[in-house]
């Protein structure tokens, strides 16, 4: 006398079909899920654009003023090279009679550059 197995209970066709369906596939969401998702989603879509236009505007900043910060760094170097280049332009000389007339008067005298040469002027000279 040993007990009867069990059985099973049948379950309704209904539940066995909505668990095949379930396999493998996410839940069905409601409308009011849905659109929460959507409307989130839409929001972070903006959120991302809008940081991508910050960062983009910044960028060109900065590269702007690279270019800016450059072109006055070339400009300094310009003004330093000119400075050095330009040289005042050369005026014709007259030169004064009466001062040619000075230089001619006063005698020049030659130092000897060889040791005879200064031994003779030693030689000569008036004590």
């Amino acid at each position: 006398e040993l007990p009867e197995p069990k059985k099973k209970e049948d379950k309704p066709k209904e539940e066995e079909q909505k668990e095949d369906q379930r396999k493998g596939r996410r839940s069905q969401l409601s409308e009011e899920e849905r659109e929460k998702r959507r409307v989130r989603a839409k929001r972070k879509k903006e959120e991302y654009e809008a940081r991508e236009s910050r960062r983009q505007k910044e960028k060109e900043e900065r590269e702007r003023k690279a270019r800016k910060e450059a072109h006055y760094r070339e400009k300094l170097e310009r003004a330093k090279s000119e400075k050095i280049v330009r040289k005042p332009k050369k005026r014709m000389h007259v030169p004064d009679p009466e001062r040619k007339q000075e230089v001619a008067q006063v005698p020049q005298k030659v130092e000897p550059k060889s040791l005879f040469g200064k031994f003779w002027k030693w030689l000569n000279a008036k004590d």
